[in-house]
């Protein structure tokens, strides 16, 4: 599961060099979330996988455990999801960061942006739900997980087919990807 995690947000963050973490933690709220902003931008130069996965798991409250899981090694799958939803939290930020950031375009429906920031905030929200109940109590987690992949869709939905933004529409299908992978460890949680 981190292996395909860690290939969806490479992916996204490939398609997403645009997206400014900086602006993230400007407008990140006041309350403990699970997971801090984004701590660099992205270069202007795409690195190679590994250097950006490392990246990535600088936004994890455990980057030594998720530089290994990137080189291969096993660990337990509730850990691992975990992480994932650190990751996806990570990129619903920095979304929400870039959305803020082009509000101004004029080519871009502001009811759309504005349905899309609403939208990462809950997404977030339901994501540090899901985090602080997976391991004790898995059907609000599995809750909390719907709940966050129906807001990034409804983001989606909300930019509609013209694709507006591609970078936020791919990054927004590998956050539901991850999504779907850390469901159904949760759900074999349950078992």
């Amino acid at each position: 599961m981190a292996r395909l995690a860690c290939c969806l947000v490479l992916i996204s963050l490939c398609l997403c060099i645009v997206f400014e973490p900086a602006l993230a933690l400007a407008q990140a709220p006041s309350q403990d979330f699970v997971l801090p902003p984004a701590s660099a931008p992205f270069p202007i130069i795409v690195p190679s996988e590994y250097v950006m996965a490392k990246q990535l798991c600088q936004d994890t409250k455990q980057p030594e455990l998720c530089h290994k899981i990137i080189l291969g090694d096993k660990i337990d799958p509730v850990t691992e999801a975990k992480l994932t939803i650190q990751i996806a939290s990570s990129m619903a930020f920095r979304a929400s960061a870039y959305m803020s950031k082009i509000s101004t375009r004029k080519d871009v429906a502001s009811g759309a942006l504005n349905s899309c920031l609403l939208s990462y905030k809950k997404a977030i929200s339901a994501l540090n739900l899901s985090y602080n109940n997976f391991q004790t109590n898995p059907n609000n987690a599995i809750q909390s997980l719907r709940k966050a992949d129906y807001h990034v869709g409804f983001c989606t939905a909300s930019l509609g087919p013209k694709d507006e933004i591609p970078p936020v529409l791919k990054a927004n299908k590998a956050m539901q990807g991850m999504i779907q992978a850390i469901r159904s460890v949760a759900m074999r949680q349950l078992n």
